[in-house]
């Protein structure tokens, strides 16, 4: 099962990072390249915990691709030994990939900074086939997309 990370520092508290991320529908599409074309269809219940479920699609060379995920574990910010941290959750339920779990942590790096890191495991799918695509592709095509995503990520929490 690949392991994937992806980290970035934004220029805003904790606090405002993890309220931005509460908005489930507005996020989530900001921070994705805009050529996947993805639609938050539905998320619920809000405001997110354990158990709420999102589904979503992008495009593919394929059609529509949907997408069902449910949180996992859900864990606002909170004191600890070395500052505040947040993370939550959410896995694969229904999509193109035999399993996908996906961690979004939040440390805060200062007063004024979050640390935001995504951990990914997954499994595609389609076996021996899949895994031969993943490592032909489809790992860097996950790569560019988080990469993107933290970089607009980082732009975003620049200018809200």
């Amino acid at each position: 099962m690949p392991t994937l990370r992806f980290e970035s520092v934004v220029n805003q508290p904790i606090g405002r990072v993890w309220a931005a991320f509460q908005d489930v529908a507005g996020l989530l599409p900001a921070l994705t390249p805009p050529a996947q074309g993805l639609i938050v269809e539905s998320a619920d219940p809000l405001p997110p915990r354990v158990g709420t479920t999102v589904t979503s699609s992008i495009k593919s060379p394929i059609g529509r691709q949907h997408w069902t995920a449910r949180y996992i574990d859900f864990v606002p910010p909170h004191p600890t030994v070395t500052g505040i941290e947040a993370r939550f959750v959410d896995e694969q339920i229904k999509g193109p990939f035999k399993s996908w779990t996906q961690s979004h942590e939040f440390e805060a790096a200062s007063d004024s900074t979050t640390r935001c890191i995504d951990v990914i495991d997954y499994v595609a799918p389609y076996g021996l086939l899949g895994a031969l695509a993943d490592v032909l592709r489809l790992r860097h095509l996950i790569r560019g997309t988080f990469h993107e995503r933290h970089r607009r990520m980082v732009a975003h929490f620049a200018t809200s």
